[in-house]
């Protein structure tokens, strides 16, 4: 049973992942036995988002998802653990570094017995690094953490999942990581908006990948 909550008071965009988990479990719920193509994915996400009370109340109609080249460039660096994506990205190299490690911690769930709680630690201590760092640009440092959130709480909704015996084990490491890369592109390319947008896209599609296996 999973008791540590996801929050971090300390991070300004905690909000981030709690309205990426809200969106992803209205998704599964919604999409259930059903078999979607990624633009039906993408469509669906969109849908949902907007129609989320919590997202509109800050952002209103403003949207911004995972493009369809986006994806194909995603499934084809997946099993790069996304360097490819993450290097050529219009960013500091140091904002590279950072990205790079968290989505390599991140597969690490799926070769390991690493814990929700484990995951967690080291998010909430990169997290209090990223709010300490001086030399990140400010959009970076946003991205940095729109990221971070994303990536504990969908540790905790997966986690979750598997401890519910409601979703397969198998893979699941990967759609943790399908969020924090959607993220980590939607944040670099479109701020906070992009950040939910795109972390929830890839979180539903890699979900929607991993159940038809």
């Amino acid at each position: 049973m999973i008791t540590n909550e996801p929050s971090s008071p300390k991070n300004e965009f905690d909000y981030v992942g709690l309205i990426h988990n809200q969106v992803v479990s209205e998704f599964v719920k919604q999409t259930e036995g059903e078999k979607l193509t990624n633009e039906e994915v993408l469509d669906k996400v969109k849908t949902i988002t907007l129609s989320n009370p919590d997202y509109a109340k800050r952002f209103g109609t403003e949207y911004l998802g995972l493009t369809i080249k986006q994806v194909n460039e995603g499934i084809k660096d997946f099993p790069n653990e996304f360097k490819n994506i993450i290097n050529s990205l219009p960013i500091s190299s140091e904002a590279k570094e950072i990205f790079n490690g968290l989505l390599n911690e991140t597969f690490e769930i799926e070769n390991s017995d690493l814990s929700y709680d484990r995951y967690r630690e080291y998010v909430l201590i990169l997290e209090e690094k990223i709010i300490d760092n001086k030399s990140l640009p400010k959009k970076e440092k946003e991205a940095v953490l729109c990221s971070t959130s994303v990536a504990r709480y969908s540790s905790y909704l997966w986690f979750g999942k598997i401890n519910e015996g409601s979703t397969s084990k198998k893979f699941f490491g990967w759609v943790i990581a399908g969020d924090v890369a959607g993220g980590i592109l939607g944040a670099v390319f479109g701020g906070v908006v992009g950040a939910i947008g795109g972390a929830s896209g890839g979180s539903s599609l890699v979900h929607t990948i991993n159940e038809s296996k």
